[in-house]
């Protein structure tokens, strides 16, 4: 990428892109001053210059912003016949920034169980206690029919939260959402 520049003014002059065709093959020490081309050509780039463009990044949050393509701050340096530019950035959308959120797994029955125990802090005798208290029935119902769990289900949640009401959950559902996989 090229940036064409009045010479006499050291100033941009039009957008920056790739050099024209006619003067394509050109060395950089060459582009740089074009006061030197004859006729025909003396017309369009007598005066001016065409310098190399430099462009940086802008210090960015990477979780909630991305740089784009748009350049601003095009400023040609003299004494070094080149134009410097940085990349705009722009805020991320609510979409863009959860599509970047890592997934949670989906676990087996028995995963889901480990991850209780670890995580959750329950031992067997709390797993056995589980199993025989009535408000839960609904919970291992649904338990024993489906073959997965999913950590964003809404029966999922509301059985850990049921768990932790009961006192049988000693970490607390929150520990069991940290620790669920993801990727």
């Amino acid at each position: 990428m090229y940036q064409r520049v009045n010479l006499a003014a050291t100033a941009v002059d039009g957008p920056t892109g790739p050099l024209p065709p006619e003067l394509a093959g050109l060395d950089d020490a060459s582009l740089a001053d074009l006061s030197w081309v004859g006729a025909p050509l003396d017309a369009l780039y007598g005066g001016y210059g065409y310098w190399p463009l430099e462009i940086s990044d802008p210090d960015f949050d990477p979780a909630t912003e991305t740089l784009t393509d748009d350049l601003t701050d095009v400023t040609p340096v003299a004494g070094r016949k080149v134009a410097t530019a940085k990349r705009s950035k722009r805020a991320l959308t609510a979409e863009e920034i959860a599509a970047r959120q890592p997934r949670p797994h989906v676990l087996s029955k028995m995963q889901f169980i480990r991850l209780v125990q670890t995580a959750g802090g329950v031992t067997d005798a709390l797993l056995v206690q589980a199993d025989a208290e009535p408000l839960l029935k609904p919970f291992w119902v649904k338990f024993t029919m489906t073959t997965e769990m999913q950590r964003d289900d809404v029966d999922t949640q509301a059985g850990l939260g049921a768990l932790a009401a009961l006192g049988l959950l000693p970490n607390g559902t929150q520990a069991i959402l940290d620790a669920w996989p993801t990727g």
